[in-house]
């Protein structure tokens, strides 16, 4: 089975919900690979996924709601500490 992406966006604690240019054209073979490239890309470094994380199915497409924390945030615990929240859109063939 393969994956794609299909659209991600991302609410910064104070900015608001944007969306991402993400690839759409790239094939993945799991979950696993879809979620640690989208967190090996954030702005500052990086993201961590955090554990509450949400599924919704809609037909052949997945989306996945999810709560993350920037590199720079779990580096320096002395700053800001708001989540930051995403959402993908996965399409499986």
């Amino acid at each position: 089975m393969s994956m794609m992406v299909a659209n991600a966006w991302i609410k910064e604690p104070i900015c608001g919900w944007e969306q991402i240019e993400v690839d759409t054209t790239k094939p993945y073979d799991n979950l696993k690979e879809v979620m640690d490239d989208f967190a090996s890309n954030g702005r500052e470094g990086g993201y961590r996924i955090l554990r509450s994380w949400s599924r919704t199915r809609c037909g052949n497409a997945t989306i996945y709601a999810m709560e993350m924390k920037s590199r720079y945030q779990l580096e320096h615990p002395d700053v800001n500490q708001a989540e930051w929240k995403a959402e993908i859109t996965i399409v499986e063939d």
